[in-house]
């Protein structure tokens, strides 16, 4: 299954790291922010190319694993609504976000998930 981990790199990145080479262990293609340099620059033009790039990734995903710990910044929350955009089903490392975010939805329907190890978590099949 091929898996796009969203997440502030900033507040993240070591997190995110373990939880790509957890999700590689069992077989699942990964791609995550802490994979590519992060910008230095604070222009908006060379930023928006970064963020397409990450936007094809998420179009080409299976699923969407949401590493927040606790911090969805607005970068995050584009990239959640863009994947929910193309019905990519989305899971979370923290539970209570998803409550909250059903919430702001109001769409029981979207495929939002509190634990990523039920569907993500077993080893892939050939």
């Amino acid at each position: 299954m091929k898996v796009v981990i969203s997440g502030s790199v900033r507040h993240n990145g070591q997190y995110m790291k373990r939880l790509r080479e957890e999700l590689e262990a069992k077989g699942h293609e990964v791609f995550s922010p802490e994979m590519v340099p992060y910008p230095k620059t604070h222009d908006p033009k060379e930023k928006a190319v970064d963020r397409r790039v990450y936007f094809k990734e998420i179009q080409d995903a299976d699923a969407v694993v949401v590493a927040t710990r606790g911090h969805i910044g607005i970068g995050t929350a584009l990239e959640i609504g863009y994947a929910l955009s193309f019905g990519k089903p989305i899971f979370f490392t923290d539970e209570t976000e998803v409550d909250e975010l059903r919430a702001m939805l109001q769409d029981q329907s979207a495929s939002l998930y509190s634990t990523w190890e039920h569907t993500l978590g077993s080893k892939k099949q050939n």
